[in-house]
């Protein structure tokens, strides 16, 4: 169990692929979509969609296709399962004006082509597997399916009455937190940054997940060549980083955002300038640290403590009931993987694979 103290510690940092996302996020409302336009296919050169139950290699199929053009120089984009973090939902290979994308397309994240053939394409692996084993295990794959779900019904409840709590912490946050003053320092940090001549977008990434494997954070923005901590105070966080992601979207830079499960932003980017400003976290070498201690009332926090730290254990036990019921659904999965993966025939994947890199090649060169 954490203090909020350390919140940021709540999220076990994984080292993943460069230029690493998740998806989406098991959140309050169910799986949501950390930005549903990069699937819009009216942006894309093509798009391959991928169908095929649990384990029967839609993730290993994605992570070869990006090793290989990878390793002839073109630059890729990685996509994680929230609830499975070694698990690849979507990849995005880019090369000059042309983008190619393979996406996971089965349940929870059901996609369809919109734009079949010429955009869009179906790889079905269901046509790689023997179905009379899988009939002989019916009851056991219904069994596992359901317990599976009610697991992730049982954590969206979890993380719903969290939110509710996180809700009472944040007016707490708010009533002991001097807006003005942070604003002016915000000014002032800002007016330390350069400027850009391009102009100015803004991107909605995840890089934080209540999975299935605990909560973890994803590397990806520790590797900008200059990254400024962020100290919490009571909770102060969120509303900063909201006041920094308001103040530099409106002078005209441009910024990636990251919001966590709960919905706060937990980290933001600056590309042109390649500046992360990220909570602290032990192991990392920061720039410059961001005590957020210096726009909070500290008599007012100190006054409501005992009522703070109720809130938080409160807040931290939901989250952890969410990450037992995560836990539970991932026995199910397994066990789901372990049964589809006896009935694939991987050397007709392994042709359809082939297939695929070449596909890709033509479209790419």
């Amino acid at each position: 169990m954490f203090s909020l103290k350390n919140y940021s510690d709540f999220y076990k940092t994984i080292d993943h692929h460069n230029n690493s996302f998740f998806i989406g996020a098991n959140t309050p409302k169910g799986f949501v979509y950390a930005d549903k336009n990069l699937l819009n296919e009216a942006s894309l050169t093509k798009l391959y969609i991928i169908k095929g139950g649990p384990g029967t290699g839609k993730s290993t199929l994605m992570k070869k296709c990006r090793d290989h053009f990878e390793s002839i120089g073109f630059k890729s984009f990685s996509y994680y399962c929230s609830s499975d973090p070694d698990s690849l939902d979507l990849l995005i290979i880019e090369s000059n004006d042309k983008r190619i994308a393979i996406a996971d397309g089965t349940a929870p994240h059901s996609l369809e082509a919109s734009i079949p053939g010429a955009v869009s394409e179906i790889i079905d692996l269901g046509t790689c597997w023997t179905s009379d084993i899988l009939e002989e295990n019916l009851h056991r794959i219904a069994s596992e399916c359901a317990k599976k779900s009610l697991s992730f019904e049982n954590a969206k409840k979890y993380l719903a009455a969290a939110s509710e709590v996180k809700t009472v912490l944040r007016k707490t946050a708010e009533t002991g937190f001097d807006e003005e003053k942070a604003k002016k320092f915000i000014r002032r940090l800002l007016s330390s940054i350069p400027k850009q001549k391009t102009s100015a977008e803004k991107h909605t990434v995840i890089t934080e997940a209540i999975s299935m494997k605990g909560a973890l954070r994803l590397s990806t923005f520790d590797s900008a060549q200059t990254i400024i901590g962020v100290c919490d105070f009571a909770g102060i966080s969120p509303i900063f980083f909201e006041l920094l992601a308001a103040s530099i979207e409106k002078s005209e830079r441009s910024l990636v955002v990251s919001y966590s499960p709960l919905g706060d932003i937990s980290e933001i980017y600056l590309p042109v300038q390649n500046i992360a400003f990220v909570p602290v976290r032990q192991g990392l070498n920061y720039f410059k640290l961001i005590r957020l201690s210096r726009f909070a009332n500290k008599e007012y926090f100190s006054s409501s403590m005992a009522k703070r730290r109720f809130n938080e254990r409160c807040f931290l036990k939901l989250l952890d009931g969410a990450l037992a019921s995560l836990a539970d659904a991932k026995q199910h999965h397994f066990a789901l993987e372990e049964i589809y993966s006896k009935a694939m025939d991987f050397g007709a994947i392994d042709i359809i694979e082939n297939r695929l890199l070449n596909s890709i090649e033509k479209k790419l060169l």
